[in-house]
């Protein structure tokens, strides 16, 4: 994406030519924006740029440094210089006899602009140049589930991992995405049917957000919501996701009130939740995590509707990071003999097992729960650790047991 450097000056922002030596010189392409603090470290500049510098640092340069300066655009192929805080700027300095001599546009910016001005209009025009050419050469019949053009931000933010910031921060800006409060995401899925026309989808979607909006009543946040094919996309800003399990409680209870509400209608869907992240450079893994909490909740939780990441974060890094058989592995060598146990003698020790962790390794608590006498409980845990030859009053041992019985679930689900 780009625009002519000549678009600058006759743009809203208060730009002026100070230097340029021919028409050709103006037609060079606009990509990105760069700013220059110290002239000894400038040398991370992208072709395309727009590269500025204070005026203080120019009245400072003498010809040599002059030169140094423009070698390093020419060299990276920027597009022109643009001089902040100008009162003004003469033709006859070095810095811009100097530009004369490489044929490079010199652009001076007054005082009143700051650096998010200009940046805010060269990325606005940029777009605008993008879009227009989209328009060019759009074909005039489409597909009737083609992505409509809110949908450039989740192909561009959403489903990429971000490393071009620039781009990231210009599309934030126009489809006014807040990337410095804390946010979270929601994915809902709608359960159709394949044959489900579009007006159908259309009610359904407008269902489903009416839902959230009701959710939202008693916690009014501020939100970005967009549609990509069937699924609805949410994000809601608060800053109070600061912490993450506020975030957890706060975004749990928004997507059941919905999923409540949703129950007096004939639509059912699925929600999947992120965790809480703040910046640029981490909206791909917040929604990534919202589509990775469906994938994985629907298989481990398939009687649930809401899903968050930060619940199955356990079972996440298992996925993530160790293969089948090495997950199989460590069931056999911590969780298979009782399971084995279980299946041998018609008992449900494993059953025991997960209560007692769910209790906090509390064996009242796991007796009051299981509707079993105390003794009974203790005789049970005495029989598992045999079984298992561990001793669970040890953390290393008890926490290899719980992994094992996370493990022996994931597998359960695999297959």
């Amino acid at each position: 994406m780009s625009v002519n450097v000549s678009w600058l000056i006759d743009s809203t922002v208060a730009a002026k030519l100070v230097y340029a030596k021919n028409e050709d010189s103006l037609k060079k392409q606009l990509t990105g924006l760069n700013l220059i603090t110290d002239l000894r470290t400038c040398g991370n500049l992208r072709a395309g740029d727009l590269v500025l510098i204070d005026y203080s640092l120019v009245k400072k340069m003498d010809e040599r440094n002059a030169k140094s300066f423009f070698d390093t655009l020419a060299d990276h192929e920027c597009a022109c210089a643009g001089v902040l805080n100008v009162g003004q700027l003469s033709r006859s300095s070095d810095f811009c006899k100097t530009a004369e001599r490489y044929d490079f546009p010199v652009i001076s910016f007054g005082r009143q602009y700051s650096l998010s001005d200009i940046a805010d209009n060269l990325f606005r025009g940029i777009l605008t140049s993008e879009m227009d050419v989209r328009k060019e050469t759009q074909p005039k019949t489409r597909k009737k589930d083609a992505p409509n053009d809110i949908n450039t931000f989740v192909e561009q933010v959403l489903l990429e991992p971000g490393d071009n910031p620039q781009n990231v921060k210009m599309l934030c800006h126009l489809y006014g995405f807040d990337i410095s409060t804390p946010r979270i995401c929601f994915v809902i899925q709608p359960e159709l049917p394949e044959n489900t026309s579009t007006q159908q989808i259309k009610r359904v979607h407008s269902m489903i957000w009416d839902a959230m909006d009701k959710a939202f009543a008693d916690e009014p946040l501020k939100s970005f919501r967009l549609q990509y094919y069937n699924n609805l996309i949410l994000f809601t800003f608060d800053d109070s996701y600061r912490l993450q399990s506020k975030a957890l409680d706060s975004a749990k209870h928004l997507a059941l009130e919905t999923a409540k509400t949703l129950l007096n209608t004939d639509i059912r869907c699925h929600i999947g939740i992120s965790k809480a992240y703040t910046g640029w450079d981490t909206i791909h893994t917040c929604f990534t995590q919202s589509l990775k909490a469906l994938e994985l909740g629907n298989s481990i939780h398939p009687e649930w509707t809401v899903y968050s990441y930060r619940d199955d974060d356990v079972y996440q890094f298992l996925i993530n990071n160790l293969s089948r058989e090495k997950l199989v592995s460590f069931y056999n060598e911590s969780i298979r003999p009782l399971a084995e146990y279980d299946k041998e003698n018609n008992t449900d020790m494993l059953s025991t097992l997960h209560m007692f962790f769910e209790c906090g390794r509390s064996l009242s608590k796991t007796a009051e729960n299981l509707y079993i006498h105390r003794n009974t409980m203790l005789y049970r845990m005495d029989r598992i650790q045999q079984i298992l030859d561990v001793d669970l009053k040890k953390t290393n041992e008890s926490f290899r047991i719980q992994l094992g019985l996370y493990i022996m679930h994931l597998i359960q689900c695999m297959d």
